[in-house]
């Protein structure tokens, strides 16, 4: 289901949830719905501009505006306004914070959404506070889920990696990895995506032998456990041939590519025949 659809029907559920009642804010907010589903992103706009309004009379403790601002920052991202997605997200993630404490798990939703949206525009800047607050959530959690708290610790690494600030990101990486490997064994696709963040990085920090090795221990886990027709082991061989380039070694990176290229060839052939499969979460090549 479309990340917009989800939203949708999520703030509809929140409403609900939140016992409030149908007054004119929450008809305002599914006419806004209505009219994004139909494609009018001008008319949902409106509305919801509309909506919030209606929703700051109920003061700053109620959640209503920030429920808006949410919806309002899925809006501009469908639209491709990146700079207005990031500002109202950041106002609803303030007003949920207000409204019902900064460890609801609606005020964490909002901190997620607006990392991923600054993530996505490559304002990593702004997307280091909100990971590092979701990491301090997972790690204070009585719940203590390690493959949370894995994922949490990778999400900022990424984010100090994009930034070049490879000693910070490098103990996030080792413990990302030492918990997926504990929580779900040496092989699950999760270890590889952490041996590649650990290539990648070391790759940038100059040890091209110790990049190379990681890489190829990733390929390894994710032709057992995706396949070897799978598009995620493709990139695993792309990045693979990356490194070998950089390392002077021309024939060895030629005949990674053309690896990459028949199992890309493979996985295309597979989703015509198949159902498309499921990919990880991309990872920038060291080249990039």
């Amino acid at each position: 289901m479309p990340k917009k659809a989800c939203f949708a029907i999520l703030l509809s559920l929140c409403v609900a949830a939140a016992g409030l009642p149908a007054d004119e804010w929450g008809k305002q907010v599914k006419q806004a719905i209505q009219a994004q589903r139909s494609g009018d992103l001008k008319a949902s706009e409106e509305l919801l501009l509309k909506a919030l309004l209606s929703a700051q009379a109920y003061g700053d403790k109620d959640p209503r505006a920030a429920y808006t601002l949410d919806y309002l920052g899925t809006l501009y991202q469908q639209k491709g306004d990146a700079s207005e997605a990031l500002r109202v997200y950041a106002q609803a993630l303030a007003g949920f914070d207000k409204a019902l404490g900064p460890e609801s798990p609606e005020s964490l939703s909002s901190c997620g959404r607006l990392a991923e949206a600054a993530e996505a525009t490559e304002h990593w800047a702004q997307a280091e506070a909100p990971r590092r607050r979701l990491l301090a959530s997972a790690d204070q959690a009585t719940s203590h889920d390690p493959v949370a708290l894995a994922q949490a610790k990778s999400d900022l690494g990424l984010v100090l990696d994009a930034q070049q600030k490879w000693d910070e990101a490098l103990p996030l990486y080792d413990a990302a990895l030492a918990l997926r490997r504990k929580a779900l064994g040496e092989d699950a696709a999760e270890v590889a995506e952490s041996l590649n963040n650990l290539g990648r990085l070391w790759l940038m920090k100059g040890d091209a032998k110790r990049a190379e090795a990681l890489i190829r221990q990733a390929a390894a886990i994710d032709e057992k456990a995706l396949g070897p027709a799978d598009p995620v082991l493709a990139d695993d061989w792309r990045r693979l041939a990356s490194v070998l380039r950089k390392g002077g070694r021309d024939k060895a990176a030629a005949e990674a590519d053309d690896r990459a290229d028949a199992i890309a060839a493979a996985a295309d052939l597979k989703a015509q025949g198949d159902h498309p499969q499921p990919k990880a979460r991309p990872l920038p090549h060291p080249e990039d």
